[in-house]
């Protein structure tokens, strides 16, 4: 692992509806480029100016093990997003993350749109490999299904939105 990354213990689920039961602490406007051919995402995310701008890789610490990756992020000021942004091929995944508090865990509930039909991903990281393992399936896991990585339906959600054009 580089001297920069840390490992990132995450699992998805999909939800049939969001967590309005439990604490709402935040809502955020996310915008995802997934660089084509380079491995990288870059991130617009927050309510509202100032936006906080990232460049980040993720890599599977294990091929396969979609739970366990090392991740690398860089803070970017607007004008280097700008930049990278324009410069390079993406696909582009727009949605809107919502935090709630799950026992002791935040967790966040992305809403996509694919295809009309809006999608609840919720995200969790754990700060262990037990603590990710001892945590109860909530919804359908889909944290080794690659039809729910960011990167497909970044694909999916830009075929759709070109195929209206």
């Amino acid at each position: 692992m580089s001297k920069y990354a840390r490992v990132e213990y995450e699992r998805r689920f999909l939800l049939k509806e969001n967590l309005s039961h439990l604490p709402l602490l935040d809502v955020k406007s996310i915008e995802d480029h997934y660089l084509l051919q380079a491995g990288l995402r870059l991130r617009k995310m927050g309510k509202a100016a100032p936006f906080t701008y990232k460049l980040t890789q993720k890599k599977p610490i294990t091929e396969g093990a979609l739970s366990l990756h090392e991740i690398t992020t860089i803070y970017l000021t607007a004008e280097s997003y700008q930049h990278l942004r324009e410069s390079m091929a993406s696909f582009r995944l727009q949605k809107t993350r919502y935090y709630f508090q799950l026992g002791q865990h935040r967790v966040g509930v992305d809403e996509v749109l694919i295809d009309s039909e809006k999608l609840l991903i919720m995200e969790i990281e754990f700060g262990s490999l037990e603590e990710m393992q001892d945590f109860p399936v909530y919804g359908q896991e889909v944290t080794h299904d690659l039809a729910y990585s960011g990167f497909t339906l970044a694909q999916k959600q830009q075929n759709e939105n070109t195929s209206k054009k």
